[in-house]
């Protein structure tokens, strides 16, 4: 069965390790005040840390041991120098050898990843693809395993791990090569990795969880570095509380400005002293970034000087927190994110005016100062870009920053790619815009499995990081595709970046215009309402008038019905009773006199109904009136809000287009920047040329008359040699003949004649 099985070979043209290029990176940033050794010495321990841990955990089974062997392990390699720590293979494969060492002679009778905690996949990995890791780490031998743990999660090159381990290059990579087939056989062809394939799952596999201490080197390079003492007076003026930060070049301190009592301070101070002119011009590098950047959201910086050769120099201290431990919490609201990113972005486009990229933005390097009074309800809050050690001008080709935030571009060029594209200002865009992301949805945020740092980087250079998740965020996919774009010439500038963020708050804002248009649209209505109401109401009142007039009327005919059938009776009773014709008379009259009273009130009841019919038929025009009045209105109402959405819909599409434009603009300035790097760059290899041509002139003319001379020496030889042979020639003709006067000697008899001198 075929599997797709990772090769063991190192390719013909190694990349460079990722230290290595941070080191030449920090060289070209520090003037050549450093040689690359130097700073790989000074660099490697902390660098590769972690995985060195994760190795001596595995092999030991406990943090503890671990930890106690690191310390070993950290002591012995100080006694290194950097020529040593930097010969062949290298200071990743010497750190790794001795960590083998240290873990031989501290483990006793423990199980090889006995008692640790396993790196977790990505959520939602299948439970088939756990089982099959705990499978394969149980089913490999020992050595099998420290070989693929050594080639794909602590990314040692084959020549590392034979280094390591003592052995041929060659036996390591077939060994590699049958042990990585076997594991294709436990995972399959495709498992379901972070970084994806047979490779990420296998890094997974050797991978430990992140430890949430310090790490162990960063703990002993705190340790071995003296802090200052609480009481310093700095500068004459600042005197040292507590500290409180410390970081890759330098510590910072909580102090008091003595010249302003009460007045706290932050003072940073560097790490290394400046022992020369040009050392101290490269330790003010961050300051000289800092002075040149005016912003609110951008640290600044109040004084400096030195203190025993060592910079300092003193910033605003701000109360807060960063980002990252403000997301630790909760996410942030798409409101909260558009009030701290805004200003963020508007500083970014102040610092790239400046021609200064940051490159280094995450969410630790973004402080959340707060303003105002403790007890306010709601504290004001700036944020403040911290942390310009790494950043450089618009025209260095400065690498640095932290991996996870890496843009596609500057992963390039760790990785070393063919197509590294420019590192331009773009690359901060993209790192704030994932820390927008990583913000909003901290779930989002990727995990470097184990140690494999290389992998991830390679990764994330073909692989740029999707936008949120989240049902709620799923409308701001357009938008985070542009501002993560693999492409740098897809991403907007910095300015247009934050005018792009009123996104974030666009759902509130729609509403907010359809309550504007109910503002002035509904009392228009209501009071159309109102009228309709008023005269429903008269309409209703006079229809019960009119139902009570016709009630009336009723009961009065159903009167008059009842006293022509008594008429009636009383005729019959006449001719029955006894009574005299006279009573009957004046009883007739009686009633007769009643049925004319009981018609008159119904002929008034019928007046008055014809009245009203008549009323309520002009009510009912009047109705009909203010219904067709009504019906006008909410059309005017409808024609404006569709009027209204014809205005949103052109004004996104005008924004879109104007998008468009400035990303063509973007593309345009980013290729005349490419080609204005290539015409340098030619420039300089012509001016090279030309350089190397005049000295190939130079060694020709130099040539020609070394030519010329030996040729005149040759000659010469020449001439000499025939006058020589021709004074051999009179020598030997000169011998050949008898002289007259030498007499002739004849040979002994019995004998051999005389040699002939």
């Amino acid at each position: 069965m075929d599997r797709t099985v990772p090769d063991a070979k190192p390719t013909p043209a190694a990349k460079k390790p990722v230290l290595l290029v941070a080191a030449e990176s920090i060289v070209l940033a520090n003037g050549m005040q450093e040689t690359v050794a130097d700073v790989l010495r000074e660099r490697a321990l902390r660098h590769y840390s972690e995985g060195l841990r994760q190795y001596l955990t595995i092999r030991l089974g406990s943090t503890g041991k671990a930890q106690k062997a690191y310390a070993e392990l950290t002591a012995r390699s100080e006694q290194w120098s950097s020529a040593a720590l930097n010969d062949p293979p290298g200071p990743r494969a010497h750190l790794y050898k001795l960590a083998r060492e240290v873990a031989s002679a501290h483990r006793v009778g423990a199980s090889l990843g006995g008692g640790v905690t396993w790196f977790s996949p990505a959520e939602g990995a299948p439970e088939s693809y756990l089982n099959a890791l705990t499978k394969l780490r149980k089913e490999l031998s020992p050595e099998d395993a420290e070989l693929l743990e050594l080639r794909y999660a602590r990314e040692l090159s084959p020549e590392d791990v034979a280094h390591v381990l003592g052995r041929d290059v060659e036996d390591v990579i077939t060994d590699l090569e049958r042990a990585a087939s076997r594991a294709a056989g436990v995972l399959g062809n495709a498992p379901p990795s972070r970084l994806g394939g047979l490779r990420g799952a296998l890094q997974e596999a050797f991978a430990l969880a992140p430890s949430r201490e310090p790490s162990a080197a960063h703990r002993y390079e705190r340790s071995s570095r003296r802090a200052l003492v609480e009481g310093t007076i700095i500068g004459e003026r600042y005197q040292i509380q507590q500290r409180v930060g410390d970081g890759s070049f330098g510590d910072v301190y909580r102090a008091l400005d003595t010249d302003v009592p009460g007045h706290v301070v932050a003072l940073k101070i560097l790490h290394k002293a400046a022992k020369s002119e040009e050392a101290r011009k490269t330790a003010l590098r961050e300051l000289r970034l800092i002075a040149s950047v005016f912003h609110p959201s951008v640290v600044d910086f109040k004084d400096h000087g030195w203190h025993q050769e060592r910079l300092w120099f003193v910033m605003p201290w701000y109360e807060g927190e960063t980002l990252e431990e403000r997301i630790k919490r909760q996410p942030l609201t798409r409101e909260e994110a558009r009030e701290i990113f805004l200003p963020l972005a508007q500083a970014l486009t102040t610092m790239h005016a400046a021609g200064i990229r940051h490159q280094d933005i995450k969410p630790d390097n973004i402080f959340l100062a707060r303003i105002g009074e403790a007890l306010a309800e709601r504290q004001r809050v700036l944020p403040v870009l911290i942390d310009l050690g790494v950043a450089a001008k618009e025209a260095e080709m400065i690498v640095a920053g932290t991996p996870l935030y890496f843009a596609p571009e500057i992963a390039a060029q760790y990785a070393g790619k063919e197509q590294r594209p420019i590192i331009s200002a773009k690359a901060d865009v993209f790192s704030l815009a994932l820390s927008l992301r990583n913000a909003l949805e901290p779930a989002t945020q990727e995990q470097v499995p184990g140690t494999a740092v290389e992998a991830f980087i390679a990764h994330r250079a073909d692989h740029p990081p999707k936008g949120p998740s989240a049902r709620e965020l799923k409308y701001l996919e357009p938008e985070f595709k542009r501002w993560l774009a693999k492409d740098p010439g897809e991403r907007p500038t910095a300015e247009q970046f934050a005018e792009e963020l009123s996104v974030l708050t666009r759902p509130e804002r729609r509403r907010e215009r359809r309550r504007a248009v109910m503002r002035w649209a509904a009392p228009l209505a209501m009071g159309s309402m109102v009228a309709l109401s008023s005269i429903t109401y008269v309409y209703l009142k006079k229809r019960e008038e009119a139902q009570a007039a016709q009630l009336r009327a009723d009961v009065t005919e159903d009167k008059l019905g009842k006293e022509s059938a008594r008429r009636m009776e009383l005729e019959e009773s006449f001719q029955l009773s006894e009574l005299t014709r006279q009573q009957v008379e004046d009883r007739l009259l009686a009633r007769d006199r009643e049925v004319s009273h009981l018609g008159a009130q119904l002929g008034r009841a019928r007046t008055e109904n014809t009245e009203m019919v008549g009323r309520l038929q002009s009510v009912a025009a009047e109705l009909e009136g203010s219904r067709r009045s009504l019906h006008s209105e909410q059309a005017k109402t409808t024609s404006l809000e569709g009027q209204l959405f014809s205005a949103e819909q052109r004004r996104a599409f005008v924004e879109s287009e104007l998008r468009e434009t400035r990303s063509r603009m973007g593309a345009a300035e980013a290729e005349l920047d490419e080609l204005r790097t290539r015409a340098r760059v030619l420039l300089t290899e012509l001016d090279k040329a030309r350089e190397e041509a005049h000295t190939q002139v130079g060694r020709v003319s130099t040539l020609e008359r070394a030519l010329a001379h030996a040729r005149d020496e040759q000659e010469q030889v020449a001439e000499d040699l025939a006058v020589e042979r021709r004074k051999v020639r009179e020598l030997e003709a000169r011998a050949s003949a008898p002289t007259p006067s030498q007499p002739h000697i004849d040979a002994p008899q019995g004998g051999e004649p005389l040699p002939t001198m």
